[in-house]
């Protein structure tokens, strides 16, 4: 600044344009990264799934992506019918809500708000009408081609020749929501063929089937179902595409932002230099002293009020406040409000999903002193959700690492308040690394969006695994970073703790963890402290020997309950419930690449709508932006890397797990959460950069266009950069001073979730039960029975499982009520002698959700 300054007027267009150069560099390369971008969009288009029917003489196939099904002999074709589709129906919509594993999906309230900007906006957006569309419709006789439709919209009609020697070619783009066609014959047959890529399934329905006479012995049976897909390079497409837009906003973002702040920046420094010339240097310069002054009292203050606190208190407040604005911590004492406001009011304190109806339930053996429970009297007339009847015993098939941080809650009374407590300290201990990792700014960014993030709030409210995982995985990461950072002794054994604790939780995340976190902070820590002190090998074998001995817990719990160390009891309820691809694996019947692809791009889908409850590519575009914006460090680096391989790691599992949003991705919370607070700042910083180096060059020439002495000339450019707003220390100085078009962007994005998503969200959990859409059930009746020490029947499986078999205790006959599922009175029969004594009744569900307890004589 001061050579500038210093330098001759005659040199100040050339530092001038020396300074705008970075910047029309920076616009044409983000331009050109745009269209790049596009074009590779563009050709993520290109890779739809390719579906075709070839009639034969005395045989019809379907090739779907390259899987040959055989239709056997049919009469020629005579017709192809491509059915209506609900625009709404979707598998995620903007809501939140699904059609896919909870059902939650309202079409009449997507209806209703359908025609809303913001509702178009997304669709455009997301280009939800270019999802599950047919394209090229081609029709061939032999070798001629007969027809051609580019896009033909449903409902549509497509007359055949009938012809022996026929052959329908379509494209299905983006695949996602279940597509169908229907075939007519000459015979009068209908074969309705879908395609479900969410179950896995090509099935084949007969609407109206030929007559006997006309099918042959190996025509394709009445309803028949084919494992769904094989071809992995649609899906695969699918998954870049999301990258791909992602990238194309943050680079959208970059490029608008740049063009608008140099628009502003280029009037509002010619003004500001006015302004500034004439109230000369005397007002700034007493400005700033009356500045230092006020600072100074604060500071006074804070010393004075600090000799008033204990020096314990005063210190740990100090050094919190030092990581994390207060505001930060303000958050999220209100987000533990909000969080166990959900578990006990809208979830009732009660698990709704069969997984976390079997932690409640190992967690209640727990806490009496059991590994197990006998077997009740009549086993088959409760069918508890992933519990294991093994050898006389009943318990459950997950480790045990969750059940048993959950019993602490139970002997208190308050089982619910347990999750969401070590959600909240999971938040700070992850604000604390990323001010250890970065700065002050970005770790309270980090916090805050966290709290207001509805994927952590929702899911920490449950009783399920993936919070008390995240829990001990983030503990164990700040143990590391201050041996990391500081040499600390006791952070390696710490970091084992917490890293066991979490195996005997989530086996497969907490293995990722310990590898991909221990290796990159070794190597760090060789790099810097090297050579290393003996008393540091002895906290390494310390900590080798505390993995090593909940390893052997894990096999004493294996071998407790299944007899056999080496077989888990997840193994004895299903052993297709594993890692890997091929036959016999998942309850689909098998995994391939392609059907692990699907469950990536669904998780992804539902992550940017459920992170933060933004416009759909915002949500992942702001993570990219520090690598887009060329500021990126080795840290975010390693931050992204640790997300990709989570994400990846669960293509490799035959189910997506999406529950309360894409929980198998909630322990990537602290990569996400730290790279999103960078992308902001990186914005902030990039809009602060650009508003200085073209307000420097307009000054520059300015200024020296005034005809000022030389050192009125140097003093009048310092006092116009002293008057620029820097990068600020705290989030309003960063976001506000000086970066008002991001501050804008973040406004608008905290409105879009605090004024639609989250009310929404309230709105979807009321009174939730975990049971699909539109199924009423008044649940205070049900947790608030009128009866007592008697036996509660139904015969509603999904009431049973989601709502009633959390509620028994594990040793049947010392709880209030038992819940069973029976339907026949030799059933009820066997209740009455199995529990003698008690009264029995039929729990029955009225169309509107009323609950009556009909006794049974």
């Amino acid at each position: 600044m001061a050579s500038s300054a210093e330098a001759p007027p005659h040199t100040g267009p050339t530092r001038e344009r020396r300074r705008a150069i970075p910047w029309l560099w920076r616009c044409a390369l983000l331009g050109g990264l745009l269209l790049l971008l596009l074009g590779a969009d563009a050709w993520c288009y290109q890779a739809a799934l390719p579906v075709e029917v070839v009639s034969q003489p005395g045989m019809t196939s379907l090739l779907v992506g390259g899987q040959r099904l055989t239709l056997g002999h049919l009469a020629p074709l005579i017709g192809l019918r491509l059915p209506a589709q609900d625009p709404a129906l979707q598998e995620y919509q903007i809501d939140g809500s699904d059609s896919t594993n909870n059902f939650t999906l309202d079409l009449s309230y997507i209806h209703s708000i359908s025609s809303s900007w913001y509702y178009r906006f997304q669709s455009w957006m997301r280009d939800l009408e270019g999802c599950s569309r047919w394209r090229n419709l081609q029709v061939w006789s032999g070798n001629r081609l007969l027809q051609t439709v580019t896009w033909p919209a449903p409902p549509t009609t497509v007359s055949l020749p009938g012809s022996r020697m026929l052959r329908l070619h379509l494209e299905l783009q983006r695949p996602e929501t279940p597509r169908s066609l229907i075939l007519e014959t000459a015979a009068g047959g209908m074969l309705e063929i879908t395609l479900d890529r969410n179950d896995r399934s090509i099935s084949l329905t007969w609407l109206s089937p030929e007559p006997s006479s006309q099918r042959g012995a190996d025509s394709a049976p009445l309803t028949s179902t084919f494992f769904f897909p094989l071809a992995a390079a649609p899906f695969g497409a699918e998954v870049l595409d999301i990258i791909v837009r992602s990238l194309l906003w943050s680079t959208a973002l970059l490029l608008l932002l740049t063009l608008i702040t140099s628009a502003l920046t280029s009037i509002g420094s010619l003004v500001g230099l006015r302004l500034v010339a004439a109230r000369r240097l005397a007002t700034s310069r007493a400005d700033q002293e009356r500045a230092g002054c006020a600072r100074a009292r604060q500071r006074s203050w804070w010393t004075a009020s600090g000799q008033r606190v204990p020096d314990l208190l005063t210190g740990w407040w100090q050094r919190l406040t030092t990581a994390l604005h207060p505001l930060a911590l303000l958050a999220l004492i209100a987000s533990l409000g909000y969080t166990l406001w959900i578990a006990r009011v809208e979830y009732n304190g009660q698990p709704h999903i069969y997984d976390a109806a079997a932690y409640v339930f190992a967690a209640k053996m727990y806490a009496q002193g059991r590994l197990a429970v006998p077997l009740p009297p009549t086993p088959d007339l409760f069918p508890g959700p992933f519990m294991v009847q093994f050898d006389g015993r009943w318990f459950a098939q997950y480790p045990p690492g969750t059940a048993l941080t959950l019993v602490p809650g139970f002997w208190l009374g308050l089982p619910y308040a347990v999750e969401p407590i070590l959600g909240t300290l999971a938040l700070l201990g992850i604000g604390l690394i990323a001010a250890r990792l970065y700065d002050r700014t970005v770790a309270t960014l980090t916090v805050l969006l966290g709290v207001l993030s509805p994927f952590y709030s929702y899911l920490a409210a449950s009783y399920l695994s993936h919070t008390i995982t995240l829990f001990y995985l983030v503990w164990g990461l700040w143990a590391l970073l201050r041996f990391q950072q500081e040499g600390k002794l006791w952070g390696p054994p710490l970091a084992a703790l917490c890293f066991g604790l979490a195996y005997l939780t989530r086996e497969q995340v907490a293995l990722l963890y310990i590898v991909m976190l221990s290796g990159a902070t070794l190597s760090a820590a060789w790099r810097r402290w090297r050579p290393w002190p003996n008393a540091w090998l002895r906290a390494l074998i310390a900590s080798s020997l505390i993995l090593l001995l909940f390893f052997i817990l894990y096999l004493l719990y294996n071998l407790a309950l299944t007899g056999n160390p080496l077989i888990t009891p997840r193994e004895l309820f299903f052993a297709g419930d594993r890692w890997g691809f091929g036959q016999g694996i998942g309850f689909y019947g098998a995994h391939t690449l392609a059907a692990g692809l699907v469950n990536l791009d669904e998780q992804l889908t539902i992550l940017a709508i459920d992170l933060f409850g933004w416009p759909f590519y915002l949500t992942l575009a702001l993570p990219l932006l520090p690598f887009v914006s060329g500021q990126s460090r080795i840290t975010d680096w390693l931050l992204l890397a640790g997300t990709a391989t989570i994400a990846l790691a669960f293509v490799g599992y035959f189910y997506h797990g999406i529950y309360l949003g894409p929980r198998y991705l909630y322990e990537t919370l602290p990569f996400l959460l730290m790279l999103s607070a960078r992308g902001l700042v990186a914005l902030a910083r990039h809009e602060q950069a650009i508003a200085r180096g073209i307000g420097q060059a307009l000054r520059s020439r300015s200024v020296s266009r005034t005809g000022l002495p030389q050192q009125e000339t140097s003093a009048l450019l310092q006092t116009t950069a002293e008057q620029e707003p820097g990068v600020g220390r705290s989030v309003v100085g960063l976001l506000a001073q000086g970066s008002p078009l991001t501050a804008l962007l973040f406004i608008g994005l905290l409105a879009c979730n605090l004024l639609y998503y989250t009310p929404r969200q309230i709105s979807l959990y009321q009174n939730y039960s975990g049971l699909p859409a539109g199924t009423q059930v008044n649940l205070q009746a049900i947790y608030q029975p009128p009866v007592h020490h008697a036996i509660v029947v139904t015969t509603d499986l999904t009431l049973y499982d989601f709502v009633l078999f959390p509620l028994n205790n594990p040793l049947l006959g010392q709880g209030d009520i038992i819940y069973a599922r029976a339907s026949e009175p030799e059933e009820f029969e066997r209740l009455r002698r199995a529990f003698p004594g008690r009264p029995l009744y039929f729990l029955e569900v009225g169309p509107n959700g009323q609950v009556t307890y009909l006794p049974l004589p």
